[in-house]
């Protein structure tokens, strides 16, 4: 896989945490600024546990494990990709396999984690991934 271009996203976790809370993608100021949707498809993740990323750019600890969690990734109003472990995208705990998306336009701010399982999922803390894109042709 060659990697077109990525940039480091969080996600924060703040307020009471409960078993089916949505959690929306934190603001990304190079996503949200520079028309992102209109140049770039995205076509992949990698998340990471504190085991590979210790503090989030906002100086926030990671999560030591995203078992608890699933995915939203939104198109428009659609689902790309919808309630997906995101575990499945941590390349470091699945032997190094990379699941690649379908490019898509992303709609970034509509974008969300799902809470499964509380008993990893710790306010104050954050989720990071790299999300993966190319230009649009």
């Amino acid at each position: 896989m060659i990697i077109s271009n990525s940039i480091l996203c969080e996600i924060r976790i703040d307020g009471t945490v409960a078993t089916g809370a949505r959690i929306p993608f934190s603001e990304n100021q190079k996503i949200s600024s520079n028309d992102f949707e209109k140049k770039y498809l995205v076509y992949g993740l990698f998340v990471y546990n504190q085991t590979q990323l210790a503090v989030s750019p906002s100086n926030r600890t990671i999560l030591a494990s995203n078992a608890g969690l699933a995915i939203t990734l939104m198109t428009g109003n659609t689902e790309k990709v919808f309630y997906s472990p995101l575990n499945q995208y941590s390349t470091f705990l699945n032997g190094g396999i990379f699941y690649d998306i379908e490019p898509f336009v992303i709609n970034y701010p509509a974008c969300y984690l799902t809470v499964l399982d509380t008993t990893t999922t710790i306010t104050g803390q954050s989720v990071c991934f790299s999300l993966l894109f190319k230009n649009r042709k």
